[in-house]
């Protein structure tokens, strides 16, 4: 392996420059950290650029090819520290290449996630992330939304960055595995979940109770807003259904994760029921 000492190598600063969200943005590409994360983003299809370890003994995942192995690079101990978010950084930082299909339109990215699954778009699954400014709330959703067999997630402008490495944290590698479309506005979102025959469902703090009265059966979008301001009135004015979850009534509120929870495995329950 090749071992990094300086600053001024290249590698180690186009690494360093995707650390930051604009310049993953620039590049393309973002960073993770940790073996488990990097054969989860193997196994979703995603291209692996350069990868450092902090020392010559740590080991690398037996799904990495050959290449990939002997590419790797040794980078000094400051120079690694440099590159990691967490106290106690597992020894491996990649540069990834962003999904080639992000960009891409709800629709086009529903009918593939459709066809993938031998379904009619207006049958698929989604769950719209509207402004969610937490990106532990962001991965969470996204990790349940794989759990629980959802087909989609739709992030709208102003919902933290997916690829930050806090958000691929806490989706526990679910990102790479979930197709996300992305939308700059709720009324893009609402015209976009329309086209693909889906009915929009808002969940909100006043609305019919998702237990007795809310009809969520088929093919539907479930929305969840931001975490102090809620939905926008984009969503809550266009959808099919305003939908609520009971609660006791010294409690004002949920997290938006554990709403979303809430949400997304009453309609498995009855999706499998």
């Amino acid at each position: 392996m090749k071992r990094i000492t300086s600053p001024h190598n290249e590698s180690f600063k186009l690494a360093k420059k995707i650390g930051t969200s604009r310049g993953s943005r620039k590049e393309d590409a973002f960073l993770i950290e940790g073996g488990k994360l990097l054969v989860e983003a193997i196994a979703g299809g995603l291209e692996i650029i350069t990868i450092f370890v902090r020392h010559e003994d740590v080991k690398l995942p037996e799904e990495l090819t050959e290449e990939l192995q002997s590419e790797a690079m040794i980078l000094d101990e400051k120079l690694f520290s440099e590159l990691t978010d967490t106290v106690s950084p597992q020894g491996i930082v990649a540069i990834v290449r962003r999904p080639s299909g992000e960009g891409k339109t709800i629709c086009a990215v529903g009918r593939k996630a459709a066809d993938d699954k031998g379904k009619d778009t207006k049958d698929l699954r989604v769950i719209i992330l509207d402004r969610l400014s937490d990106p532990g709330n962001v991965g969470t959703v996204i990790r349940t939304a794989l759990a629980a067999e959802f087909d989609m997630a739709v992030l709208v402008k102003g919902t933290a960055e997916v690829y930050s490495d806090k958000v691929i944290r806490s989706s526990a590698g679910a990102v790479f595995h979930l197709p996300i479309a992305f939308a700059g506005s709720a009324q893009e979102c609402v015209d976009d979940i329309r086209k693909l025959g889906l009915r929009l469902m808002t969940c909100h703090i006043d609305g019919l109770d998702i237990y007795s009265e809310a009809n969520i059966a088929g093919g539907v979008a479930f929305a969840v807003g931001n975490e102090a301001n809620g939905p926008s009135k984009g969503f809550s004015e266009n959808s099919d259904e305003v939908l609520t979850i009971p609660m006791d009534s010294r409690s004002e509120s949920l997290n938006v994760g554990v709403a979303a929870a809430v949400v997304m495995f009453e309609k498995y329950r009855i999706d499998h029921s």
